[in-house]
């Protein structure tokens, strides 16, 4: 697999999984509109990570928020930075605020929260350079990347969890002016001081996670503390008419989301039982369902589904009555032949497992946008088909 391309089509697990395998040494950038990561690898294990929104408040407001440094004292350091170019970590170590060893410490939890953030990119351009370094003189530290992807998966179990609990999308938040708790048991963490500063009666939920410097875990931890003791309450929902436009573009980037992802547990594990045989059984697949499915042309391109906004585009060569109904139709085909084939090569134990991981590693997409989801009945064909497939039943 080439170390360039997109997370539309490889998973922020599967890339670490990769470099980690096999013992890479050098740095894997990832961009995505205004943000940029950089994390940087030797043989195989982490060893430093950077971030668009600076190294200096990454690293001041986690040390801040462990109590390890104070805001005056992060001031004399980012002044200290400034006149001398010095990297921030050197700098709190010559002032006396930690010692190297404590800063290194500190330092790994940087980097994993830099990680654990990316966890929850479902699209963005991704580069390896071999045997790019840190800068001269940088602290950097030893992370096995394996247990990196461990927890960073587990953040994003919970995060779904979090998300069935919290308001939708389109619901406004709000400070309650009359929490029932008493005023001197008003005492927050700074994950929920950070959070509640952001709540001004205008934003949502998903306002709060595209705007927080704190990322997608620590925000929806910190706002379902603050909603849980009754400080935040989800009021109204937003007063946003989506044009049909948009709408349709949203279904069919969800709709692309699930089914690519689906496709690719399911080739994952044909080749793990199958060995390149599992070649053979996709173009089969791929052959019957564009017989039956001619708009799949429009869909594929070298037995690949195209990115979901060239999918976007060339759907509007289908006519729009039916444009929705055949790009579903060819989906759920498509997958329904592929399941019928693992469960005649695999058996029924290993089709109930792909099941069981599709709906997992699905879910995020399924809950983005669940007005949507719900008015076209996405998640319902979907587990729909599954439960098909357990019985080696095929929808022609």
């Amino acid at each position: 697999m080439s170390l360039t391309g997109n997370l539309n089509t490889v998973s922020i697990p599967d890339l670490l999984q990769l470099i980690d395998s096999s013992k890479k040494t050098g740095m894997l950038s990832l961009k995505r509109q205004t943000q940029k990561k950089e994390i940087y690898f030797k043989e195989g294990n982490i060893i430093y990570a950077t971030s668009s929104n600076t190294e200096e408040e990454l690293l001041g407001n986690l040390l801040i928020r462990l109590g390890k440094l104070s805001q005056i004292e992060l001031e004399e350091v980012l002044k200290a930075h400034s006149t001398t170019g010095k990297m921030i970590g050197a700098i709190i170590v010559e002032m006396g605020f930690l010692k190297k060893e404590q800063l290194e410490e500190y330092l790994k939890l940087q980097i994993e929260e830099i990680v654990y953030n990316l966890f929850s990119w479902k699209e963005g351009d991704f580069n390896f350079q071999e045997g790019k370094e840190p800068a001269e003189g940088q602290i950097i530290t030893n992370l096995n990347t394996m247990n990196v992807i461990m927890e960073g998966t587990r953040k994003i179990d919970e995060i779904v969890e979090m998300q069935k609990i919290l308001p939708k999308d389109n619901m406004i938040l709000s400070i309650n002016p009359n929490p029932k708790i008493k005023a001197d048991s008003l005492n927050f963490d700074f994950e929920e001081l950070k959070v509640l500063l952001m709540v001004d009666g205008d934003k949502t939920y998903a306002d709060l996670i595209e705007q927080s410097p704190l990322g997608e875990y620590q925000t929806s931890r910190a706002l379902l503390k603050l909603i849980n003791r009754g400080i935040v309450i989800a009021g109204g929902k937003r007063q946003t008419r989506k044009d049909k436009k948009r709408e349709e573009t949203t279904v069919i980037e969800i709709l692309h989301q699930v089914f690519s992802t689906s496709f690719s547990i399911i080739d994952n594990t044909l080749l793990q039982k199958l060995g390149r045989f599992q070649e053979k059984i996709w173009d089969k697949v791929l052959y019957q369902k564009k017989s039956a499915f001619p708009v799949l042309d429009l869909m594929m391109k070298n037995g690949t589904l195209l990115p979901s906004q060239e999918l976007v585009l060339n759907s509007n060569k289908i006519p729009e009555e039916v444009r929705f109904h055949q790009i579903t139709q060819c989906l759920q085909g498509l997958l329904m032949g592929y399941l019928f084939q693992a469960h005649n090569y695999l058996g029924k134990d290993i089709t109930r497992k792909l099941s069981s991981e599709i709906k997992k590693s699905t879910a995020p997409f399924l809950l983005k946008d669940m007005e949507i989801t719900k008015k076209y009945k996405i998640e319902d064909d979907l587990y729909r088909d599954l439960k098909m497939a357990l019985k080696g039943e095929e929808i022609v």
